[in-house]
């Protein structure tokens, strides 16, 4: 018998304690102090210092993607997301291509080689176009 077979019939979950079989484990004193605070985090105002530190942070980011589009690796990358197509959903910094999200995805993680980044529509405000 496989583990998936053992998984898919639920004999594991009889192995398991009845709290945890059905989804209901304890929460300790350390977890229900965290949540307690992320909950009301979003209450709270950030420190001046921390969304000083943010702002420079997202554009530096834009700047590298805006950059990194003249480098040749920016070029390659935007000459192989011009050239697989698909759905129109999401724009490559530095560029007049749109490409579907997946493609956009699989540029996000090729950073590394300074290649733009591809801002989805929802984000932009809109469906298509640079």
């Amino acid at each position: 018998m496989t583990r998936r077979r053992v998984l898919q019939s639920g004999a594991a979950a009889a192995t398991l304690p009845a709290t945890l079989a059905a989804g209901r484990a304890p929460v300790g004193p350390v977890m229900a102090a965290l949540s307690s605070y992320m909950s009301a985090a979003r209450e709270r105002a950030l420190p001046d210092e921390v969304v000083e530190k943010t702002k420079h942070h997202v554009l530096d980011t834009f700047a590298a993607m805006i950059s990194g589009s003249q480098l040749m690796p920016g070029h390659a990358a935007i000459k192989f997301a011009r050239g697989y197509g698909g759905e129109r959903l999401a724009t490559v910094v530095g560029s007049d291509v749109v490409c579907g999200q997946r493609r956009a995805g699989a540029r996000r993680r090729d950073r590394r080689l300074a290649c733009p980044l591809a801002v989805p529509s929802r984000l932009r405000g809109g469906a298509g176009g640079a």
